[in-house]
């Protein structure tokens, strides 16, 4: 096709409605089927979410929109709407009843986003194009499906170099309420031990097993940068260097303006490859080992049945001394404990300081067993000129340390 503005069309075209053969949840309700098959899991560094400015991000496509060009093109696959330009096309789409049948119009957005980055930047493109993930371990195929934006190696003509990953799930999964839950989460939960006072399963929400799915999804495919949509509905997002913390988008409609869901791919796709005027991953504080200690994931093959673990009681992290209140056990059934184990009488009201002399008793007791089972010191043993080396004494002042 000769294109003679790529800049107005990217700026113009619009999604068709994609028609469904399910009945859809009702507008600002969850459709509770997103069952996925995700547990917690130790590997998962996920801590927080943070929404990016809407404004920052019209801001920033409206700038780099100018780096494509406006000049005539020959550009294939154009297959979105756009008027007097690309006429409607969803006639010759299925109407979807599964996950798969809903692929054709994904595979169709991100095709005409393909030609449109291979002809607005050439050289920096080569290569680079959508294909199909087809993971045969993967549990959750019926429901999650993956494109990613991938380089082809010209020896084996495989795809290598993912960039960045596109799921989507069809709109009687993943709601318009779905996906915005997802977006406004602002924390996801921490990997919790059998029996702590959370249990190992059915803790995660429906919206935080869709954080960690594409968040296992992009450890796999090694690319920071990621999209969500059920065809109606569009969210985009990366994750930090060292995988602790994930930036997402608000959500967008399919037929959205200013930007379109074309300009807003072609942005992230530009993004994900550091092209210039486009964004960098958000600097946030992170741990310097999670910078070079790569994520390993197990292969999962068979759903993992966990037994059922007897939940505690106690909410109590170790972080203060209110582990009995916390039990529900009563302060004097606690102090009653405490008192047979250390021959004392119960403590008086003000229970810290008196948990703290306990401590305290037991450290300096504990120092003491210790220095009396060191053997004596015998001074031939050291070499001449290395008297300095001999170990400090313990509970011997010496000053105080950087004063």
């Amino acid at each position: 096709m000769h294109m003679h503005n790529l800049r107005y069309y990217v700026s113009a075209c619009r999604l068709p409605a994609m028609p469904v053969a399910h009945e859809l949840p009702d507008y600002g309700h969850k459709s509770h089927q997103n069952n996925l098959q995700i547990v917690p899991e130790s590997w998962r560094r996920l801590e927080g979410i943070k929404c990016l400015s809407i404004y920052e991000l019209k801001r920033h496509i409206r700038e780099w929109t100018r780096f494509l060009p406006q000049r005539p093109l020959d550009v294939s696959d154009l297959t979105i709407p756009c008027p007097l330009i690309v006429p409607s096309n969803e006639a010759a789409l299925k109407r979807p009843a599964t996950t798969d049948e809903m692929s054709p119009w994904i595979i169709s957005v991100l095709k005409t986003t393909e030609s449109a980055m291979h002809a607005a930047f050439p050289e920096a493109m080569e290569n680079y194009s959508f294909n199909m993930l087809n993971d045969p371990q993967d549990l959750d195929k019926a429901l999650f499906r993956v494109a990613s934006w991938s380089k082809k190696r010209a020896d084996t003509n495989e795809f290598s170099m993912t960039r960045l990953v596109v799921a989507f799930q069809p709109p009687w999964i993943l709601s318009n309420k779905d996906i915005q839950m997802f977006q406004r989460c602002t924390s996801f939960p921490p990997f919790r031990q059998m029996g702590n006072a959370f249990p190992l399963s059915d803790n995660l929400v429906s919206h935080h097993r869709l954080w960690a799915k594409v968040y296992d999804l992009c450890i796999k495919q090694q690319t920071h940068w990621f999209v969500l949509t059920s065809f109606h509905s569009w969210a985009f997002g990366a994750f930090s260097p060292g995988w602790t913390h994930a930036f997402v988008t608000g959500v967008f409609e399919y037929n959205a303006h200013n930007p379109t869901i074309a300009e807003l791919l072609m942005y992230w796709i530009g993004s994900a490859m550091h092209l210039d005027g486009t964004s960098a991953l958000p600097n946030h504080p992170e741990p310097v080992q999670n910078l070079f200690m790569p994520i390993r994931i197990p292969d999962q093959k068979t759903r993992i049945d966990y037994e059922k673990v007897t939940e505690s009681e106690s909410h109590w992290d170790g972080k203060s001394e209110e582990a009995p209140s916390s039990a529900g056990v009563a302060l004097s059934d606690a102090t009653d404990v405490v008192s047979m184990m250390s021959n004392d009488p119960s403590p008086p009201g003000n229970t810290a300081g008196y948990y703290a002399v306990l401590r305290r008793t037991v450290i300096t007791s504990y120092v003491a067993e210790q220095q009396e089972a060191l053997p004596p010191e015998d001074p031939r043993i050291i070499p001449q000129g290395v008297e300095g080396m001999r170990p400090t004494p313990l509970n011997v002042p010496m000053g105080e340390w950087l004063v």
